[in-house]
């Protein structure tokens, strides 16, 4: 029997109803992940902000550790993140990560800074690296895993707007983050302050410490989001199953790609290339924040607060650093683009040497940053001129892997040198280094550059 045009009507209305209202359902979810992840990008910028790298290596210092051993258990502790990094991007585009993983990393790395703030109370070199390190492989399996969710996400086009628009506000509340810790450990003082309170006529003494109250910030700050993550519906899939034999598959796709790296002479500059700006980075933010903690404690607005604001600074303006460099890739070629960037790069420990105004010295870290990303520019550039995307894949993903071994011998070598002829020196060597030992490299790539468009 042929049904009515009334029937049929309804029967469309209903269907249209059940897709307005799936639709609805959508949007509500998508409202509500949102929010959570806006409260977990707040949270994540908190705790960056009051655990600055800087400040962890100046309270190391403040255990008694030496120079040698702040500046090892960095490069290790780099090293460490660089090869789980590696392992987990690759593990996670074939294989699957729930976010139990992710949450339980995330308290791993929260936790850690409790532990590192006991280690400064008890005066601990030693609790205070093992939870450096421990923290570091929190980081990165915290990061990484939950970085490839949101490029699976931004892929279907869910949160590509909101973390536009939350990039410049991230950039303000960790710099904001990294302010409120200096004022606080410097209005704390490392020694602690005995606070006293009357509570139903008992008198109640307690003391308090700056470095512990920042700590304890981003300790909550990383639990509390890792709680957010667990309310997120992630689960991360690449091909679907777990791969069974994902271990030796991968350590033979790194032998064939060192192969490929040792085979070719672009890749080879590139990677040699990367472990003298590794090197330079690793020994320079291990050092440097220690150096004006010490130097400037006295002067202008004090230990922590200095060293706040120089960081604060370089952060905040960072943001505009691909906007002047998108400017110096239009106006110069890619051979005053390497000179130019690593003139930059080299001034912050010349002008510490030379010139240690304070002012001086925070313009010259933020004129760092833009030499950074001028580099970083052209050496995409080059990359995209010299290699195809099978010698770029192998670059990006093996080169950091490759070069662990002869990046913890030189920066080993390296941050022994302070005892023996002082910090100052070291710059002074960091700074003549990278020109002498990382332009010439940059200059053959355009060469061979130039060479290659003939």
């Amino acid at each position: 029997m042929v049904r009515s045009v009334n029937e049929e009507l309804n029967e469309l209305m209903e269907n249209k109803g059940e897709v307005s209202d799936k639709k609805k359902e959508d949007r509500r979810d998508t409202s509500k992940d949102e929010r959570r992840l806006k409260k977990k990008l707040f949270l994540d910028r908190v705790g960056y902000g009051f655990a600055a790298t800087q400040f962890i290596n100046i309270l190391f210092s403040l255990t008694g550790a030496s120079l040698f051993l702040i500046g090892f258990v960095n490069a290790l502790k780099s090293s460490l993140s660089t090869v789980l990094s590696s392992f987990l991007k690759e593990y996670s585009k074939k294989g699957f990560i729930s976010r139990r993983i992710i949450t339980f990393s995330g308290l791993v790395f929260g936790f850690s800074f409790l532990f590192m703030a006991l280690a400064v109370s008890i005066q601990s070199p030693a609790l205070f690296a093992a939870s450096l390190l421990l923290g570091s492989l929190g980081v990165v399996s915290y990061g990484d895993l939950f970085r490839q969710f949101i490029n699976n996400e931004i892929k279907k086009q869910r949160f590509s707007l909101l973390l536009s628009k939350l990039a410049f506000s991230g950039i303000i509340i960790t710099t904001i983050s990294i302010l409120l810790a200096g004022y606080l450990m410097d209005a704390i003082p490392i020694t602690g302050e005995l606070f006293e309170l009357s509570v139903l006529g008992y008198e109640l003494s307690f003391r308090l410490y700056g470095y512990l109250i920042a700590f304890e910030i981003t300790a909550l700050a990383f639990i509390l989001s890792s709680y957010i993550i667990s309310k997120l519906d992630i689960n991360i899939k690449g091909s679907g199953e777990k791969v069974k034999n994902f271990f030796s598959e991968y350590t033979q796709n790194l032998s064939l790609n060192a192969k490929r790296v040792f085979s070719n002479k672009y890749l080879l500059v590139l990677s040699l290339a990367s472990i003298i700006l590794a090197v330079f980075y690793s020994v320079l933010n291990s050092f440097m924040g220690i150096h004006i903690y010490r130097e400037y404690q006295h002067v202008f607005l004090g230990g922590f607060m200095n060293v706040a604001v120089m960081y604060g600074a370089a952060l905040f303006l960072s943001f505009f650093a691909p906007i002047m460099t998108s400017k110096f890739r239009r106006a110069l070629g890619l051979a005053p683009m390497f000179v130019f960037g690593s003139l930059l790069l080299a001034l912050l420990p010349l002008v510490v040497v030379y010139n240690p105004f304070f002012p001086a010295v925070v313009t010259a870290n933020v004129l760092s940053v833009f030499g950074a990303s001028i580099i970083g520019s052209a050496q995409g550039l080059i990359a995209n001129r010299l290699l195809n995307d099978a010698d770029k894949s192998a670059f990006y993903i093996s080169s950091g892997m490759l070069t662990v071994i002869p990046f913890l011998i030189l920066v080993g070598v390296l941050v022994w040198l302070p005892s023996v002829i002082g910090l100052l020196a070291l710059f002074e060597y960091l700074a003549y280094g990278v020109i002498v030992l990382l332009l010439p490299l940059y200059l053959l790539l355009v060469f061979w550059s130039t060479k290659t468009k003939l």
